[in-house]
């Protein structure tokens, strides 16, 4: 892992652990848990917009590494999907057991050879942490997407209605093994 990423990844690592804190604090001023926001990330949940904040700040960026859309190309809107929701899974992090189910699902819609180079090189991208993103920690991490891209590119950089019509599909599909 290269030393920017390495640094990215502590700072973001840093962030949960502040957002975690604060997020108890706050709860326990409104009298207890909300299931939503304490609960896992929930991708289904995030509308056109958010995911343009996601793509706009570069968190996802469908399918290969960024600024190689050349050598892996999104083919098609389920493509698309499939590696945005990919690169969604990643961020959230997690457990190696995390990771794999990450994999698992963009092999469900990812032709073999891209699914086999994401096993095999993904690892340095996944946000490895004991327990995945909250909810609420990933609404922070879109807030901050919003405020260091503006609403402008935000919009600008939303999926297509193919894009997000395949997301959904792929997100209320449960996973299996391919």
């Amino acid at each position: 892992m290269g030393d920017m990423q390495a640094k990215r990844q502590e700072c973001g690592f840093l962030l949960v652990v502040a957002v975690r804190e604060t997020h108890q604090a706050i709860l326990d001023q409104l009298n207890g848990p909300n299931e939503v926001l304490d609960g896992p990330a929930r991708l289904d949940l995030l509308n056109p917009f958010l995911w343009g904040a996601l793509l706009a700040d570069r968190r996802v960026n469908g399918c290969g590494p960024e600024g190689a859309g050349w050598l892996v190309p999104d083919f098609t809107p389920e493509m698309q999907a499939a590696g945005n929701l990919h690169d969604a899974r990643y961020l959230i992090g997690g457990t190696e057991e995390d990771r794999r189910n990450a994999d698992v699902a963009f092999a469900l819609a990812a032709p073999h050879a891209y699914s086999r180079a994401v096993q095999k090189h993904g690892a340095d991208y996944f946000a490895h942490r004991p327990t995945p993103l909250t909810h609420v920690e990933l609404l922070v991490v879109l807030q901050a997407a919003i405020t260091a891209r503006g609403a402008a590119a935000c919009i600008k950089a939303m999926p297509s209605i193919h894009v997000m019509t395949q997301m959904e599909k792929q997100l209320s599909t449960p996973p299996k093994k391919p």
